[in-house]
């Protein structure tokens, strides 16, 4: 019993040491960056957002249906700038219209949005979001472990003729409480790549309240008497220097149903493609030889640790291709990592020596 209790926390030291990320706002240089975001709106049941601690996900299974761009510039080059003087970073949605955002050392966050609506051929109009105080996206520094509270106030202002009511103007609020938990962190693989992340777990509360202004007096017409409850998962990464989303899961109990939206590509200012290495791990469990194989070329290294964190074995990457021999390896689970030719580590995975 002593000895397994000291493999379980060796382990635990070398994930802690190999495997954990953490985010900080260096690794968010958003100006310039397009990302192209896709939505699996029926993803397969092998999607769950999985358990707590050192997890593998394994969402190749993800489905390319709604896809959408973000462009990320400084607001002063949006036309609404002036309704959100706070922000100092914005992005041009293809689907949302304008988003806004505040950007410091400490978080990020999203603080509005300006948008089109389109209700029928004969009806339209333009609307401001506005969230005070501001949504955290993510807290710096983040990793594992790290947790907060927030109460965010949405607001949306209309003119009652846009929309048909007889009123002046209909004013919509939610009020949202968030519990949010940096709680597990692992490797992922997507259809396009495979990332080192943390995932932010939320659980939303959210009350909505309905106003009109009639007569010059604001008035509550309608109230939530019970939140709408909802859980989002939002699987951050900074591998490549990647500081982004690459997967959000997003689960409502109501109706038992989950949507998936991920990164299918981005690409900054130089039209330079990020994203993580893909990669191929066989036969696993692994008797003689222990394959790799990407979608590119690699420089760096691969290297293999026992359960004691001892190196056991290392190979030189210079290629698409790589072999390792396990041969001589004890019986059990290792750790492979991979690592480019600084020495920082790109992804990691599990095996097993038969």
């Amino acid at each position: 019993m002593k000895r397994h209790f000291t493999l379980l926390l060796s382990l635990f030291a070398i994930l802690s040491t190999q495997a954990q990320i953490t985010i900080t706002a260096n690794d968010i240089t958003a100006i310039g960056i397009t990302a192209v975001q896709t939505v699996d709106t029926l993803p397969d049941a092998s999607i769950t957002e999985g358990g707590a601690g050192l997890q593998s996900w394994d969402y190749t299974a993800l489905k390319d249906q709604e896809e959408s761009d973000f462009t990320f510039l400084m607001p002063d080059e949006t036309p609404f700038f002036s309704e959100f003087p706070n922000a100092n970073l914005a992005a041009k949605s293809d689907s949302l219209g304008y988003i806004y955002f505040t950007f410091n050392d400490q978080a990020f966050k999203i603080i509005g949005t300006r948008a089109h609506f389109e209700i029928d051929s004969a009806t339209s109009f333009d609307v401001s979001v506005r969230i005070n105080p501001g949504q955290s996206l993510l807290r710096f520094p983040a990793t594992f472990g790290n947790s907060y509270d927030e109460t965010t106030l949405q607001t949306i202002a209309v003119e009652g003729a846009a929309i048909g009511f007889p009123f002046d103007s209909v004013r919509l609020e939610t009020t949202t409480k968030r519990n949010v938990s940096i709680d597990a962190y692992g490797d992922l693989t997507t259809p396009v790549g495979n990332y080192e992340v943390i995932r932010s777990s939320e659980m939303n509360l959210a009350w909505d309240s309905t106003y009109i202004l009639f007569a010059g007096v604001w008035q509550l017409v309608d109230g939530s008497a019970e939140p709408d409850t909802s859980y989002n998962y939002n699987f951050w990464t900074n591998t490549n220097g990647l500081g982004f989303p690459v997967v959000q899961v997003e689960y409502e109990p109501e109706f038992d149903a989950y949507s998936v939206t991920w990164l299918k590509s981005i690409v900054t200012a130089d039209n330079e493609a990020l994203q993580g290495p893909a990669m191929e791990l066989f036969p696993n469990p692994a008797s003689e030889f222990l394959n790799l194989r990407f979608e590119e070329a690699q420089s760096g290294t691969a290297e293999v640790f026992d359960m004691n964190g001892k190196l056991v074995a290392s190979q030189k990457l210079d290629s698409s291709e790589a072999q390792i021999r396990v041969s001589g390896l004890a019986a059990g689970t290792h750790l492979l990592v991979l690592k480019d030719q600084k020495g920082r580590m790109l992804t990691f995975r599990l095996f097993q020596k038969s």
